[in-house]
């Protein structure tokens, strides 16, 4: 192969990406965050599956992530472990073996192996983004094109590779099941959307858009509920070693709304440049039940959200049941972008992560010149500036003083740009016009 077709070969591009991410995540530091993947990762096997969440001694904070991740983080533990023990064998055994790295083993080895989930998924996301290109697009450069934008957006990496966050996973997990849901594969479409529910409710928002889908294959009903009964029913069985009382569905449900849902932090903004920052600032002390014309923010924002998701979810269903069923991938990615942007912007407690979930449909609409690439880089160099704000790592005292100047302005007039981003994005969704947005 030519440097020619290297350079046109999506499995060349994967490869680059999953290398840049694998030297970042060695060489690179890690945020606090994950040091709580480390801990509950170690301390499941200490506990037992069953009493995991009923403990009150952690090394960093309480769990709030489901089981699914649970089980990602014990299962790397346990990896991690054996890891360094057939290392430490081979140091036995062979002369030559290099002892001096056992002490970045220690140090790193665990944070390193709790990345690559998150990584892998990221490349899973530029594989798909290409997939769902080409599809939509029948040009094998366009959709090449929208990969690499996608691969190698620096807050992407950044997210994956520096922070080792999940988010990564749970949005290959969502996007490939509505993919493979509207390409009528059920099985294989709940069992992405379930699995990333498994993992983090944060894409629950995306419901519309499974709803919608499950109206246009109204016909295949008795398929979709077969489907998504079996699937939904193995989780359950999946489950069963960590259920402390009452059946798997009873505990479920007091897992998500007495362990996960309760303690999320409920700020009113965790440093997410979006309306509440705009109007407050960067003020992580405030809590989501301070109110605004006596009404509370977490009330206001959610109240703000669901009439606009209700609103373009209204939309896209008149397409399919008043247009002749007239409802392509390409009106979900629509439909995705703008809930997951209306989410980040306007509901309370949001991370300063959650803009991720725009980036994939972003990347593939943009390809398809329905948005413009200008529009795709300012949306990602405010995403990078988000994450970079509070954390200052890599530690450039400049940007710093920038993004804290005056009492966290420039992050107000960010939020604000974002917003008029989103209203200009709302405007144009669905024009059947050829004008870019």
């Amino acid at each position: 192969m030519n440097i020619k077709n290297w350079f046109g070969s999506f499995k060349f591009w994967l490869l680059l990406a999953f290398l840049l991410r694998l030297t970042l995540a060695i060489v690179g530091g890690y945020h606090p965050d994950i040091l709580n993947h480390v801990d509950w990762g170690n301390r499941f096997w200490q506990y037992g599956a069953k009493n995991f969440y009923e403990q009150s001694i952690w090394g960093v904070s309480w769990p709030n992530q489901p089981l699914g991740s649970i089980y990602l983080f014990a299962l790397i533990a346990k990896l991690a472990h054996w890891c360094f023990v057939v290392a430490w064998w081979l140091n036995l055994k062979l002369p030559l073996f290099p002892s001096f790295i056992f002490p970045f083993l220690e140090a790193k080895l665990q944070i390193i192996l709790l990345k690559m989930p998150f990584i892998l998924a990221d490349l899973g996301l530029g594989w798909l983004v290409y997939q769902v290109g080409q599809q939509l697009t029948g040009r094998k450069k366009l959709a090449l094109l929208g990969m690499v934008l996608f691969l190698f957006n620096p807050p992407l990496i950044y997210n994956s590779a520096i922070w080792g966050q999940t988010d990564s996973l749970v949005n290959f997990l969502a996007l490939w099941g509505l993919w493979q849901f509207y390409r009528r594969h059920y099985y294989q479409g709940w069992l992405g959307f379930l699995l990333s529910w498994y993992f983090k409710m944060s894409l629950v928002v995306w419901a519309p858009v499974l709803f919608i889908l499950g109206w246009l294959y109204r016909r295949d009903l008795p398929k979709i509920f077969l489907a998504g009964f079996l699937i939904g029913g193995s989780l359950a069985v999946i489950s069963l070693p960590a259920v402390h009382h009452g059946n798997v569905f009873s505990w479920l449900w007091y897992l998500y709304t007495n362990r996960i849902f309760p303690r999320q932090g409920h700020m009113l903004s965790g440093n997410a440049f979006n309306f509440w920052s705009f109007l407050y600032g960067i003020d992580l002390s405030l809590r989501e039940n301070i109110r605004l014309c006596g009404i509370s923010a977490k009330t206001i924002g959610r109240g703000i959200s669901l009439v606009i998701i209700i609103a373009i979810s209204g939309l896209s269903w008149w397409q399919v049941s008043r247009k002749n069923n007239n409802f392509r991938f390409q009106n979900a990615l629509w439909l995705i972008l703008l809930i997951s942007f209306a989410a980040f912007l306007f509901l309370t407690n949001m991370h300063e992560r959650y803009l991720y979930p725009i980036f994939a449909p972003l990347a593939i609409l943009t390809t398809m010149g329905e948005i413009s690439v200008g529009w795709y880089v300012l949306l990602s160099l405010i995403h990078w500036l988000n994450l970079y704000n509070l954390w200052w790592y890599p530690h450039w005292q400049w940007l710093e003083n920038i993004l804290q100047w005056h009492q966290f302005f420039l992050p107000r007039i960010l939020s604000l740009i974002l917003i008029l981003i989103f209203v200009r994005l709302c405007l144009f969704a669905y024009n059947k016009g050829n004008e870019k947005v």
